[in-house]
């Protein structure tokens, strides 16, 4: 099953991860996320060995973001 999995931080930080999905298409959940976080930063993005896979396995590839507040 494919999922995204967020866990917020106490410092407004979070933590974004695909689960389920193997090879390139976890970077589509990358945009989507950015898409429902307008206002976030990436700090860092890191990819699994799911990534590299070819098999349909779960994939557990993360992105940090830290979400700023839109002070217009």
């Amino acid at each position: 099953m494919k999922r995204i999995i967020i866990t917020l931080a106490a410092d407004g930080s979070m933590l974004a991860e695909s689960a389920g999905v193997t090879g390139p298409a976890c970077l589509d959940d990358v945009a989507l996320i950015q898409a429902l976080v307008p206002h976030g930063t990436i700090l860092d993005s890191k990819l699994t060995s799911d990534y590299y896979a070819q098999q349909a396995a779960a994939s557990d590839d993360q992105v940090t973001y830290n979400q700023e507040q839109d002070r217009a």
